[in-house]
């Protein structure tokens, strides 16, 4: 038989110290929620938002939904469509210095997404993915896209495209700077 181990102050403490939080626990989710959507609203440009298990937070789309939805109509371009999704919810992001960088990443359509790492204390707390928008000097969806999917309909799918967002790349990281110390000071803010 063996004796009942009762836990000392010392290791309660060091269990709680060690226990991951989750950045649904650090924020107020409507209020996150509300300000992604706000966002999203005022520069015409989605947002994602997704913790560090790939569980997703905010989902608001912006002006692709009917391009995206003409590509999903057509296998090639729906398995190209599901394993770029995959990738901007689960690729490891590159490191400097330790510390997760963001990334941007080009949808085989022509259209572009930006991954940006949420940090909370130094930790890993998930992910903030703007767009599609369509990158400046691009006016029309890509011809590769013609090459996935020869089905595809020009005519239509430019027409389709046009509701999304062109932005040039500074605007983009301008804006997302902004972005990422409300959602820094949301998350504090919340913490605290």
């Amino acid at each position: 038989m063996t004796a009942a181990v009762k836990p000392t102050l010392k290791s309660v403490d060091a269990s709680i110290l060690q226990k991951k939080i989750a950045l649904v626990d650090l924020i107020d989710a409507e209020s996150f929620k509300e300000v992604m959507s706000a966002f999203a609203d005022l520069y015409r440009i989605g947002v994602k938002v997704f913790d560090a298990d790939g569980n997703k937070l905010v989902d608001i789309r912006v002006g692709n939904g009917q391009f995206c939805g003409y590509l999903w109509e057509f296998g090639a371009t729906r398995q190209a469509c599901t394993k770029l999704v995959t990738g901007l919810k689960n690729d490891p992001f590159t490191l400097k210095d330790g510390v997760e960088q963001p990334k941007i990443v080009d949808c085989f359509s022509g259209l572009r997404y930006v991954v940006v790492p949420v940090h909370y204390e130094g930790d890993l707390m998930g992910r903030l993915i703007f767009g599609p928008y369509m990158p400046q000097g691009l006016a029309e969806p890509a011809t590769g896209l013609y090459q996935i999917e020869p089905k595809i309909d020009r005519p239509k799918a430019v027409k389709l495209v046009e509701p999304v967002r062109k932005a040039p790349d500074e605007l983009v990281a301008k804006l997302l700077t902004q972005v990422s110390k409300i959602v820094e000071v949301l998350v504090f803010t919340s913490y605290r």
